[in-house]
This record gives structure tokens, sequence and C-alpha cells, in this order.
């Protein structure tokens, strides 16, 4: 519920893929399949948390995966968010 109130739905997606599966990292193609956004809205939603430092990326060969920033002063509070079911 709070989730919904404080980010787009697009970004709940993203939240919700990279938030609760820490450690994998995606690449933009497996953000789309995975969480139903098509190509622009997940570039965009994906410029926006990296620009805020909620997530990012880094360039592997001629694919760049993106994983939440666990140095974000506000990652364990946003993991807890993220991961909460809803009521």
């Amino acid at each position: 519920m709070i989730a919904q109130a404080l980010f787009t739905p697009a970004q709940q997606k993203l939240l919700g893929l990279l938030f609760v599966r820490v450690n994998e990292g995606f690449h933009l193609n497996e953000i789309m399949r995975l969480t139903g956004l098509g190509s622009a809205s997940a570039q965009r939603e994906l410029r926006r948390l990296h620009d805020s430092g909620l997530i990012t990326s880094e360039r592997i060969g001629n694919v760049r995966r993106f994983w939440p920033n666990k140095e974000s002063l506000v990652y364990p509070e946003l993991s807890g968010l993220v991961q909460k079911p809803s009521a």
C-alpha cells in the first residue's frame, strides 16, 4: 500500500524485481520480459532510479546489468518496503 503511494506502477515492478532478487542483476531485455514493461518505459524508469541512486548498473561485455544499490542510505528501508506483502 505504501509503495503504491510512493512509486509509479512501472517503478513498483522494477523495484519488486530488483529488490527481491537482489544478487542476480538483470539486463534490459530480461527486465522487460519479467516485468511486462515496454522498452521506452523500462529505460526511462531505470534511468530515474539510477539517477536517484536507488539502483546501480555495470556494463559487462556489451550488456548493461542493473542491481539495487546496497550503498544507498535508504536501501534497508526500501528493501523491507518492497519485500513486505501488501495488506
